[in-house]
């Protein structure tokens, strides 16, 4: 079960913010995202400038009034994109890979996409960008942020979804459990991939949003329920 006390997650303040809010909330996110990352050593490359994945992406963040603690973005892809889906899924996730695994990772994508996604239809939601304040790194924040992710993945009605999950923050480690598993490859499942942008391993994983216990279930349920003035937000695009 997730280390993850509702009390607490009740006192947390989780915010919905829309592709179309003020590039100004979206500028403080990914500046906020890109801190995290080069404090944790994940990123080499300076501030990461405000791309088109931000900017499509609906942002999840967790705050203390003012004080951002936390974030976590999610792009919705309608079945119509099945064929874009592996190059904009890997674009979206800005990870530079070696030719050998960028070719085996969206090869690894496709089949995913053109098996389990088009057999239930539906929309397919990218999950992403994953990051907490180190200074609150231990609080439950991170899981509190992908349970909500996942109560998103459920609302919108998609049945899978995808994740580049880094191995190093522990991010692969919360995916495990709440439905992610890493996506075949031949033979077997796709193994971490080495990430040079954030210098750092990925696995990149699937989302079944119901593959939990029973224990998650319910709490992934209570969150769910508790942000449903947020996920209002979400029912013009896809209600």
């Amino acid at each position: 079960m997730m280390n993850l006390p509702m009390h607490r997650f009740q006192t947390l303040e989780l915010h919905l913010v829309n592709p179309s809010d003020s590039r100004w909330m979206l500028e403080s996110i990914v500046r906020f995202r890109s801190r995290v990352y080069a404090q944790r050593g994940a990123l080499r490359s300076g501030d990461l400038a405000l791309d088109e994945a931000d900017l499509t992406a609906w942002h999840l963040i967790a705050a203390d009034g003012e004080r951002l603690l936390g974030c976590i973005r999610f792009h919705v892809f309608d079945i119509c994109e099945l064929e874009r889906f592996p190059a904009a899924a890997l674009a979206n996730s800005r990870c530079i890979f070696s030719e050998g695994d960028r070719r085996r990772c969206v090869e690894a994508i496709a089949g995913y996409a053109s098996t389990r996604w088009a057999s239930v239809g539906g929309p397919m939601v990218q999950a992403g960008g994953l990051a907490v304040d180190g200074a609150v790194r231990r609080s439950g924040i991170a899981a509190a942020l992908c349970m909500a992710g996942n109560a998103l993945i459920r609302f919108v009605g998609a049945s899978c979804g995808l994740v580049f999950a880094a191995v190093e923050s522990g991010s692969a480690d919360i995916g495990r459990r709440l439905g992610c598993s890493p996506i075949r490859s031949s033979p077997g499942p796709l193994e971490p991939l080495i990430d040079r942008f954030h210098d750092s391993q990925v696995s990149v994983m699937s989302i079944d949003p119901r593959a939990v216990t029973p224990e998650v279930d319910a709490q992934i349920d209570e969150i769910g329920f508790s942000l449903r003035r947020e996920f209002v937000k979400l029912e013009a695009a896809y209600g």
